[in-house]
């Protein structure tokens, strides 16, 4: 019956040749983009390659690093959080958290059941000086196989009774620190219900610093819901303002400290929220008003909190006709504000908000799932990924601009009186990420619970497997 059907179309747009050529007509007209994929495709779309171009001209500027960011520094250690095994938790649940403290150091913090847990860089790393650049080796395949720390002994964690929830913890997330050294860090659990606690930025492993904290509930009763995934963060530019999502609720509601301010009802079942600021899509505005990025099903929607109702939802962007579910969003900082989602399809896709289109895509970056994505801030051209398959990976998410970049170079020696001749360095950078993207990458051994972005200049990631194995990655 199809192939019936489909000839007497066939027989009806011979017999009537003037409604064939307004078919005809109508088929070349340039197509509605709905999607970043259609816009991609769409001939003479100004807008995309506006946004391209600038990406393109940020990623060109001297202060931004041309070279590939190589791995330096790789530790690893074993965690002894009270005795126990880590708790499973969801399978995209981000459970680690990194606080920069004076002098330099890090703290981590890691969450397992009901309780936090707490352990200083130092006692990962163990003083040992044998942990440079020069003391890694590669295996199979090109990972990078870790040096063992703390001289080769389980670093026992410090569990903090007052940070303790109600039910199992689902994500950890701290806020960058302030001038007075003091971050914020929001723990929630599978209710959605959320611990605020404001830390100090003092290097004293006998005192976290605890300041203050403050409770956050949801509006309906949080066990009228069903248990499942929930995420809190805290807005980079005003530690008071604070999302939490709920899955299976569908619901994102923003909290200016303990007092309730929006709640938006999502169509899908949110898998990430993130808070960024208006400035990322208002060119140079400056007033600081924090925008709602939430991953739900495949799309990636983007709400404004001055907005109220149904109009607060500012775009919707979809990452393909076929996309899988995201589980991770990421976002860059004022400078070059990109934003960045993955999940499901193992693809990362870029958008530039000040345009809302998609840039690029890198895609098959992983063997399965993708869970957690954070951006370079020495080179934002390069992301790390992690996955389902216990593999950590630094690649370019943009493949053109090693060629971009070549050329300007070219175009510099030529406009210098040089030939304008092949750049032998960035030509092999930009043959070595035609062969490959990904520019270092090791390997856990067992699921990441987590992985954290430390804060500052310093692209230092920490990750955590369920087998309470803590890996310490520095580019």
């Amino acid at each position: 019956m199809a192939g019936e059907e489909g000839s007497g179309q066939l027989e009806t747009a011979e017999a009537y040749p003037g409604k064939r050529q307004r078919i005809a007509s109508h088929s070349t007209a340039s197509p509605r983009v709905v999607d970043a994929d259609s816009s991609l495709c769409t001939k003479g779309s100004k807008k995309l390659k506006q946004a391209r171009m600038n990406v393109l001209r940020y990623l060109a500027r001297p202060d931004v690093q041309q070279t590939v960011p190589e791995l330096s520094q790789l530790v690893q250690c074993e965690l002894d959080v009270g005795g126990k095994d880590i708790s499973p938790g969801s399978m995209h649940g981000n459970r680690v958290a990194i606080q920069g403290l004076s002098g330099g150091q890090q703290r981590i913090f890691v969450s397992s059941g009901k309780q936090v847990f707490v352990v200083d860089s130092d006692d990962v790393l163990g003083g040992s000086e044998a942990n440079g650049a020069g003391m890694l080796r590669r295996g199979k395949g090109g990972v990078y196989l870790p040096t063992v720390g703390s001289e080769g002994k389980r670093v026992e964690c410090k569990a903090l009774p007052s940070l303790q929830m109600q039910s199992e913890i689902q994500s950890l997330h701290i806020s960058a620190p302030e001038s007075t050294g003091e971050s914020t860090m929001i723990s929630t659990d599978m209710y959605g219900r959320a611990l605020c606690t404001v830390l100090n930025g003092e290097c004293n492993k006998n005192d976290v610093g605890v300041r203050s904290m403050y409770t956050l509930q949801p509006e309906d009763g949080a066990l009228v819901r069903e248990a499942g995934w929930t995420g809190g963060v805290v807005s980079p530019y005003s530690r008071n303002i604070v999302a939490i999502a709920r899955h299976f609720p569908k619901d994102v509601t923003v909290f200016d400290e303990s007092i309730p301010m929006r709640r938006f009802s999502t169509l899908y079942n949110p898998n990430d929220v993130l808070l960024l600021s208006s400035d990322v899509s208002e060119a140079e505005t400056g007033d600081g008003a924090p925008l709602l990025g939430v991953a739900e099903g495949n799309i990636v929607t983007i709400w404004d909190l001055r907005i109220g109702g149904t109009g607060a939802r500012v775009n919707r962007l979809n990452t393909g006709p076929y996309g899988g579910h995201l589980y991770t969003i990421a976002a860059t900082s004022r400078d070059c504000p990109l934003l960045g989602a993955a999940g499901e399809d193992r693809d990362v896709c870029v958008w530039d908000p000040r345009m809302w289109k998609k840039v690029d895509r890198w895609t098959h970056c992983s063997k399965y799932e993708i869970t957690s994505l954070h951006f370079m801030r020495s080179n934002p051209r390069y992301c790390v990924v992690g996955g389902l398959d216990y593999e950590l990976a630094c690649g370019a998410w943009f493949h053109n601009v090693s060629k971009a970049f070549q050329s300007n170079v070219q175009k510099q020696q030529a406009a210098a009186g040089r030939a304008a001749g092949p750049v032998t360095e960035v030509g092999s950078i930009a043959e070595t990420m035609r062969q490959s993207r990904v520019s270092a990458s090791f390997r856990g051994n067992s699921r990441w619970i987590g992985v954290a972005q430390a804060p500052g200049d310093v692209d230092m990631f920490c990750a955590v497997t369920s087998d309470a194995t803590l890996y310490l990655s520095r580019f």
